[in-house]
């Protein structure tokens, strides 16, 4: 173990991002009787690497590469364990598969990095449960950057991949947990870019996640009378009333609409997903509207 670390710790993030690429390259092997075993080799070395990473009493050495170069060794990693979530015939493999993911994620990545890979899973990601996932990832990232209602004051901690260093309220800023392109993301599941209609049965879960994070934002602003993500802003309340609350109510209208005009047994467990779905939405609205109406006071 101690040479393994020893290694790790010389070679800096390039060379841990580099043993963790070859070891999620199994993962994508398909299962033939012949390599059967091969993804499961590569899940406990992924967990090794992790494993010596906790070991270490200090840091990775090594500069930090600016996120767009790391980020192209880091998202075929993510997405080679994301591959194992979604494809995997073990729930044992799929199991580690996401704690895994989670770690690399909350453990291994700087902040920029972390958030821009999230950023390019979530708009690159085929399948609405596991943008989901992603979400409630990058919901926890933006819990863990935000500075307690005592730290506004004074310092604050955060997290930059293996260790906690203390940061000045200016810096938490800077984090891009805590800026508008957080709204950027949200928008980008809430509405489509292309301006069609968006397909809400097909992506209700992404949807109903997204809109948790949206309400978990505007609380937290309100509270704490920050406006790190500029969403307490006229503008910024606006466009998430007009853009992506409203015309997702009229989807869920017509859905519900649809629902009662077919009352099919089994239509009834996305009918109450929808009924979910509208409660958060409706409380994201109201949030929006009150926050409105105090700014123009």
């Amino acid at each position: 173990m101690n040479f393994y670390e020893e290694i790790l710790r010389c070679s800096g993030y390039k060379g841990v991002i580099s043993a963790l690429c070859v070891a999620t390259s199994l993962l994508s092997v398909f299962p033939t009787q012949l390599f059967s075993s091969l993804p499961a080799t590569g899940m406990a070395l992924v967990h090794m690497i992790l494993e010596v990473l906790y070991s270490m009493d200090a840091p990775i050495d090594g500069e930090e590469d600016d996120w767009p170069t790391l980020s192209l060794q880091i998202v075929p990693i993510l997405q080679n364990l994301q591959g194992i979530i979604v494809y995997s015939s073990s729930l044992d493999l799929r199991r580690q598969g996401y704690i895994a993911f989670k770690k690399v994620i909350q453990d291994v990545l700087p902040d920029a990095t972390r958030f821009h890979s999230l950023q390019v899973l979530i708009g690159s990601c085929f399948f609405p449960p596991v943008v989901s996932l992603l979400l409630i990832c990058m919901k926890d990232e933006v819990a863990r950057s935000w500075p307690s209602t005592s730290q506004h004051k004074g310092e604050v901690v955060i997290s930059t991949g293996l260790v906690s260093e203390v940061a000045s309220p200016r810096e938490v800023a800077t984090s891009s947990f805590l800026s508008d392109e957080v709204l950027q993301v949200i928008g980008s599941v809430l509405r489509r870019t292309d301006g069609l209609p968006l397909d809400l049965l097909a992506h209700i879960d992404p949807v109903q996640t997204a809109l948790n994070l949206l309400r978990f934002i505007i609380i937290r602003e309100s509270s704490g009378k920050t406006n790190y993500t500029g969403l307490l802003s006229k503008q910024g309340l606006t466009k998430a009333r007009i853009q992506w609350l409203l015309p997702l109510s009229q989807l869920v209208r017509e859905a519900i609409l649809g629902f009662n005009l077919d009352d099919d047994e089994d239509t009834a467990g996305m009918r109450c997903a929808i009924n979910s779905l509208e409660v958060v939405l409706q409380h994201c609205l109201e949030l929006t509207e009150e926050a409105l109406e105090l700014l123009t006071k």
